[in-house]
């Protein structure tokens, strides 16, 4: 499993330093006024910075490590890897908007379907104009044609 730690920023440009694993679900808690006390207060909604580690023990490590950071550190990682500080999670939660387009067909040809040999429903092997029906002198048909 995949764990995030990520940075998310408000207007004023407050900073909260957290860690999920389910990083989708737990930014649309906080832009919805559900991710905790600190960025409902400070409407701090907007992801500037996220990082995936494949343990949760690195990730609370790195989380720790970010948090002990000065301002300034975290700023500049921020402006390092997002340096116009877009949200990164831009519509996130929004409904997705599905567009129905037909598919192409090619016009068939006339030699697009093969020919597949029909079989005698009588004898249950390929009917009178098989190669073994006309050089054999018993088939059906040699036989119901007048002499």
């Amino acid at each position: 499993m995949r764990y995030h730690v990520y940075i998310l920023a408000g207007k004023s440009r407050v900073l909260y330093v957290g860690v999920t694993g389910f990083l989708m679900s737990r930014v649309l808690r906080h832009k919805s006024g559900h991710g905790g006390a600190f960025t409902r207060k400070y409407r701090v909604h907007r992801l500037v910075y996220t990082q995936a580690v494949q343990n949760i023990g690195d990730a609370i490590a790195r989380e720790t490590q970010i948090k002990g950071w000065s301002r300034d550190k975290k700023l500049a990682l921020i402006h390092f890897h997002n340096p116009t500080w877009e949200d990164l999670a831009e519509g996130w939660g929004q409904p997705a908007r599905m567009q129905f387009q037909p598919m192409q067909v090619p016009p068939i040809g006339r030699n697009d379907n093969p020919v597949v040999p029909k079989l005698d429903p009588k004898t249950r092997s390929e009917g009178p104009h098989s190669k073994d029906a006309e050089a054999s002198d018993s088939s059906p048909v040699s036989s119901s044609l007048p002499p």
